[in-house]
C-alpha cells in the first residue's frame, strides 16, 4: 500500500505530463490554425474546423442590463390568461441573456435562503488540489 507521500509524487507527475500535454496540445492548434488553407479540412481521422474566437472584456454592465430592460416584452401565460408584472418580465428576460449557470451559495445564505431547498445537493468527491510550482518554476 502506497503512502500519501508516494501518492502525492505519483499525483504530481500526472499532473506534470497533464502540464505538457496541455502546452503541446496549444501549440499543435497554433500552428494548425496557421497552416489551414480552408477553415474546414478533411482528414483521415475526421474533419478539423479553425474556428475564430473573441475576448469581451470591461464589459458595460449598467449600460447592457438598461439596453436589455427596455427591449423586455411582457408575456401572457396561455394557460391562465395572466400578464407577467414588468420586474418578472425583466428578470425572465435577463436570465434568457445572462444565462446564470449557477448561484452564489455564500450572499444566498446571507439573504437567508438555504440553496439546497432548490436543487439537487450531492455530496462531491475529495479532491486535491497541488499548490507549489513545477521543477521549472510553472504553475499548474
Amino acid at each position: 500500500m502506497a503512502t500519501a507521500t508516494e501518492l502525492a509524487h505519483e499525483y504530481y507527475e500526472v499532473l506534470r505530463e497533464i502540464h505538457d500535454l496541455n502546452y503541446r496540445k496549444l501549440d499543435l492548434e497554433d500552428r494548425l490554425g496557421a497552416e489551414m488553407v480552408e477553415d474546414v479540412i478533411e482528414t483521415e481521422h475526421g474533419p478539423f474546423q479553425r474556428r475564430y474566437g473573441k475576448t469581451r472584456k470591461e464589459w458595460d454592465h449598467e449600460g447592457l442590463r438598461k439596453e436589455v430592460i427596455a427591449h423586455t416584452v411582457r408575456e401572457v401565460d396561455p394557460n391562465t390568461g395572466e400578464i407577467e408584472s414588468d420586474a418578472e418580465a425583466q428578470i425572465r428576460t435577463v436570465f434568457q441573456v445572462a444565462h446564470v449557470d449557477y448561484w452564489r451559495v455564500t450572499q444566498l445564505r446571507q439573504m437567508g435562503i438555504a440553496a439546497d431547498e432548490f436543487c439537487a445537493a450531492i455530496p462531491g468527491r475529495v479532491t486535491v488540489q497541488f499548490l507549489g510550482k513545477f521543477d521549472d518554476g510553472e504553475d499548474l
